[in-house]
């Protein structure tokens, strides 16, 4: 447990100590967000604009995840001295949840409250508990392919992780893009997460160790 609340502490302090961490994916999420709504002002493309913003910032935040930490050793530090390098990315991904998803949840928020009129059979709790279910499996699969292209161009990490989000895409649409169907998708969704936050953290932790040999 001390293990985990330090590596938490540490991913905490840097990531608020760059400003630019913070700053960078809010601000690329809400200007493609804001094109988007101008652009969806009648609501042709339900919530394209979220998802299509999300992917995005999800995709960009992810390329540098763990280069300057590779560069630094001290990834390789981590699993040569502490071996506790799962903690590691569990203080890394509660980090970016904190500081980056959550704003980019509450920017939604307001926009479904701005457009009440339009969303007024949407449960805000529902709504928040899925979106968060689509960003941290996102981030899942793209921290992975950013494990994977540590050592090539990064963008090896779309090539890799697209493919991979297809289905999820699919499935996302019904919840997320056409009617807020919250009926069997939401269960498709919810096996989805778990299956990219149990297989996609464990290949990432045996990349990050072949990548720091």
């Amino acid at each position: 447990m001390k293990r985990l609340v330090k590596n938490v502490r540490r991913e905490f302090l840097i990531f608020w100590g760059i400003p630019k961490n913070i700053y960078m994916p809010i601000s690329i999420f809400s200007i493609i967000f804001v094109i988007f709504t101008i652009i969806d002002s009648n609501y042709l493309l339900g919530f394209s604009n979220v998802f299509i913003a999300s992917l995005f910032t999800v995709f960009l935040m992810s390329e540098s995840t763990y280069l300057d930490d590779y560069k630094s050793g001290f990834i390789e530090k981590k699993i040569c001295e502490t071996n506790d390098l799962e903690f590691y990315l569990i203080g890394k991904s509660l980090t970016q949840i904190i500081l980056v998803f959550l704003p980019m949840v509450l920017i939604s928020i307001l926009y479904i409250s701005v457009n009440s009129e339009v969303f007024e059979e949407i449960s805000i709790e529902k709504f928040v508990f899925s979106y968060l279910l689509f960003l941290i499996t996102l981030k899942n699969f793209f921290y992975l392919g950013s494990a994977v292209s540590l050592k090539r161009n990064n963008a090896l990490n779309a090539l890799v992780i697209m493919p991979l989000l297809i289905p999820y895409f699919i499935i996302s649409n019904d919840v997320l893009l056409t009617n807020y169907n919250w009926g069997s998708s939401i269960y498709l969704m919810i096996a989805y997460f778990i299956f990219s936050d149990v297989f996609c953290n464990l290949i990432t932790l045996k990349v990050l160790r072949i990548q720091s040999r």
